[in-house]
C-alpha cells in the first residue's frame, strides 16, 4: 500500500540536490575504505552509512567506464574532500528524517560547453556525469556552464524514483539552497514535501 508523502524536487538552474565543490586533491578507492572507518564511530544510522557509500559507488563505477580502467584504479577528481562527503552524508540524513515514499524531479539541466578539469578541457556533461545520467530525463536548456556534477547525479540516481512536473498534493513544507556561481537565473534549489491526494478539484470555479 503506498504511503501518503511525496517529495517534489526541482530548480531553475542547478538541479535537484546537486553539489559542485573545487577539489584539489586527487582521492583513489581508497576513499570508500576511509568512509567505511570514519563511520564507525560517527552518530548516524547503518542505513546514512549504506547511502553515503552507495553513493560514492555510483560515483566510482561512472568513473571508472569513463577512464576504461578497474575501479580500484580510478581517482576522484570532483569528490573526495572532506567537505563533499559531508555534504553527501546530511544529504542522505535529511533523506532518512524526511523518508519520502517517491521523489519525483523535473528533467536534469545539464547545461552546456566546455568545463576544465584535471584532465583537461571536457564537454557539459563530463563524461563521468554523463555515464550517471544514463537512464535519466536530462536537457542542455540555454545556461553555458556545468550545472551537475558527478556528485548531484549520482544522489540523483540514487534517490529519484520518478521524472515530471508536480504531482497533485497537499504541500507541507518547502526548503531552498542558493549556489555560489552567477548565472542569468536565479542559482537555486527548491524542495517540496506534500501528501498525495486523488482527489478531483475543479480549477477556475
Amino acid at each position: 500500500m503506498m504511503k501518503k508523502n511525496c517529495l517534489r524536487m526541482y530548480t531553475t538552474v542547478m538541479n535537484y540536490i546537486i553539489i559542485t565543490i573545487p577539489i584539489t586533491t586527487l582521492i583513489t578507492m581508497q576513499l570508500l575504505i576511509l568512509l567505511s572507518t570514519r563511520f564507525k564511530n560517527l552518530a548516524v544510522s547503518d542505513k546514512v552509512k549504506n547511502d553515503v557509500i552507495s553513493i560514492y559507488k555510483l560515483i566510482a563505477q561512472a568513473e571508472s567506464k569513463a577512464h576504461g580502467v578497474d575501479v580500484s584504479e580510478i581517482h576522484f577528481h570532483e569528490v573526495g574532500m572532506m567537505d563533499a562527503i559531508a555534504d553527501v552524508t546530511c544529504c542522505a540524513m535529511l533523506m532518512e528524517e524526511i523518508n519520502p515514499d517517491k521523489v519525483v524531479v523535473s528533467p536534469i539541466n545539464t547545461g552546456f560547453g566546455k568545463v576544465k578539469c584535471a584532465h583537461g578541457i571536457l564537454p557539459v556533461p563530463a563524461p563521468a556525469t554523463a555515464n550517471l545520467l544514463e537512464g535519466m530525463v536530462c536537457y542542455s536548456g540555454n545556461i553555458e556552464g556545468e550545472l551537475c556534477t558527478p556528485t548531484g547525479a549520482a544522489i540523483l540516481k540514487y534517490y529519484v524514483n520518478e521524472f515530471g512536473n508536480m504531482p497533485a498534493m497537499i504541500m507541507e513544507k518547502q526548503g531552498y539552497g542558493m549556489g555560489n556561481k552567477d548565472f542569468p537565473v536565479a542559482n537555486c534549489i527548491r524542495a517540496i514535501l506534500g501528501e498525495k491526494t486523488e482527489k478531483q478539484f475543479n480549477y477556475g470555479k
